[in-house]
Order: structure tokens, then C-alpha cells, then sequence
């Protein structure tokens, strides 16, 4: 009952000092630590939402509600500072500090913040001067994105939406950062972007540096080949019709022998050095159905002529 009354008597004094002293605002990390930055020398009470949950008597401490802050709650008795431990999300809220005399009450806002996800960067893309970055992070509750090259911020955002950044390629041997935070923490995510991006933009370089020579040569190579061949195919077809020019005379000429050994008088005349060369006509000689061979002959050798 006493301690029901004190903690009455001790919001009223609040209420009419809260004008006097500043509430101070403190942020932690859900897991975390907080040291409340007011100390208590030989007696006082700390008290949050309106219930009393340690008090320290004599230079000693004592746990008020132990089923929820046993162990939870410290006091230094060289500092008088009290530190809660294993925050949680419900922790959040109005603390104070109460002297057990005539000095003004202390308070403080505690805001306990989920931890703070480390910022995952993957690459969006890559050409010959530049390589494109995103920075991103699961939600969390007031966490803001930043990039920071050599400790300057370079971008940023107000939320925790991926944010992309652009480097350049002189930039590729800097230090760049991604940074995630929100009040009460912040994790970054180191990078090199020469690192990243250094495989991709080398198979660029080499494709722009050499693709032109290449080029080049392949053309080189290329016509010598295509102009040997279509020589070999005019040089083919030459010699392929002397050979049908050839064959036709020697026929023919074998034709002639025959109808004039069967003194047919409508046989043309040949070149009589052609004959000797294309045919022996001393050989033995089978001139069966000699004038349909002779008629088939004579019409190619007047297109051959042609």
C-alpha cells in the first residue's frame, strides 16, 4: 500500500515538474542493453509505466516484479547507474528515476527497435565504364538505406526500398559501403567494386579492344580464300570443256573415218591435224551404227564451236 501511494505522489510531482526537467530519449536494440544515464547514489526507485520495478535501499538493489525483470534489471554501485538487459519490443516506453527526496525526478522514452538486417548488394549490370549496384535490406522498422564511398554518403533514401548506385570505371578501386540503420543501430555491407565487377567488365574491355582487329583479320583471310576459290571453279570448268571439246573431236573424227571408209558423201570435214591427233586411224576401228553416233556428235561439237 505504502508503495501504491509513493508511486501516486510521484506522478504528481512529475506532472508539475515535467516543465523543469527534459525528458531524455534513448533508442536500443531488441536483445540489447540500455544504461539509463542518471545515477542513484544510496536510494532510489526506478519505475516504468506507472509501476515501481526497482528500488535500491542502503546501497543495495532490490527486484520489485521478478517474475519479469529478475536478473534483467543491474545497478552499479560504483556508477548508481541501472542497465536493463535483454530488451524487448514491449520495453518500449515512459521510465523515471525518483531520488527518495526533494530533487526532480529524472525520465527518460525508451524506444527498443528490432536489430537491423545486414544489407545484401548484388550487381544489376555491367557495361565497359560502368557497373550498376543495388543495395537492399529486409524490412524492418524505420530503416533507412545509404551508400557511402570513403565515408561520404554518395546516396541515399529514406526508407529501406533497394537503392541502386552507379559506378563509374574510374571509380571501380574505391571502398564503397551499403549501409542499413534505423535510430538505434546501423550494419554496413563492405565492398570493392573492382571486385564485383571486375570479371564481366574485362571480358567487355577485351571484346571492345580487340573486336575491330579481329574483324580486321578475318576479312583478311577471308577474301585471299573466297578469290582462290572461284579461280579453282573457272579453272575446273575450263578444263572440264576442253576435255568435252576434246572427247567430241575424237569422236567425230572416228565418225568421219567410218563414213568415208562407207563413202557416205554427207559427212562434214574435219580438221585433218585435229583428226590425226584426236585419232589413229590405222587402229582397228568398229564403226557399227556409225550414223547415229555421227549425227548426236556433230550437233555437240557445233554448240561446243560456238
Amino acid at each position: 500500500m505504502e508503495t501504491q501511494m509513493t508511486v501516486v505522489f510521484f506522478f504528481m510531482v512529475m506532472s508539475s515538474s515535467a516543465a523543469d526537467k527534459v525528458t531524455k530519449k534513448l533508442t536500443a536494440t531488441e536483445g540489447g542493453n540500455i544504461t539509463l544515464p542518471v545515477p542513484v547514489s544510496e536510494s532510489g526507485y526506478l519505475i516504468f509505466r506507472g509501476k515501481n520495478i526497482a528500488m535500491v535501499r542502503d546501497g543495495n538493489l532490490e527486484i520489485l516484479l521478478k517474475n519479469i525483470y529478475s536478473d534483467r534489471i543491474l545497478w552499479n554501485k560504483n556508477t548508481g547507474l541501472f542497465t536493463l538487459t535483454g530488451l524487448q519490443r514491449n520495453n518500449t516506453g515512459d521510465y523515471f528515476i525518483d531520488f527518495s527526496n526533494d530533487e526532480i525526478p529524472s525520465a527518460f522514452k525508451l524506444k527498443v527497435y528490432a536489430s537491423v538486417p545486414v544489407p545484401a548488394v548484388t550487381r544489376e549490370s555491367v557495361s565497359a565504364d560502368r557497373c550498376t549496384l543495388l543495395c537492399s535490406v529486409d524490412a524492418a522498422e524505420e530503416t533507412t538505406l545509404s551508400w557511402n564511398r570513403d565515408e561520404q554518403i554518395v546516396n541515399s533514401s529514406s526508407s529501406a526500398l533497394p537503392l541502386p548506385l552507379t559506378v563509374q570505371l574510374q571509380d571501380f578501386s574505391s571502398q564503397y559501403n551499403c549501409v542499413a540503420e534505423n535510430p538505434a543501430e546501423r550494419k554496413s555491407h563492405a565492398l570493392t567494386v573492382e571486385t564485383l565487377c571486375s570479371t564481366d567488365t574485362t571480358d567487355v574491355n577485351n571484346y571492345r579492344h580487340y573486336i575491330i582487329p579481329l574483324t580486321i583479320v578475318s576479312i583478311v583471310i577471308s577474301v585471299p580464300a573466297v578469290f582462290i576459290i572461284i579461280m579453282k571453279i573457272c579453272f575446273n570448268y575450263k578444263r572440264t570443256t576442253k576435255q568435252t571439246q576434246g572427247t567430241s573431236f575424237y569422236l567425230l573424227t572416228k565418225v568421219q573415218y567410218c563414213l568415208r571408209q562407207n563413202q557416205l558423201s554427207d559427212a562434214p570435214p574435219v580438221d585433218g591435224a585435229l583428226g590425226r591427233r584426236l585419232y589413229d586411224p590405222s587402229a582397228a576401228t568398229d564403226c557399227t551404227d556409225t550414223s547415229t553416233v555421227y549425227t548426236t556428235l556433230h550437233q555437240s561439237s557445233q554448240t561446243l564451236q560456238r
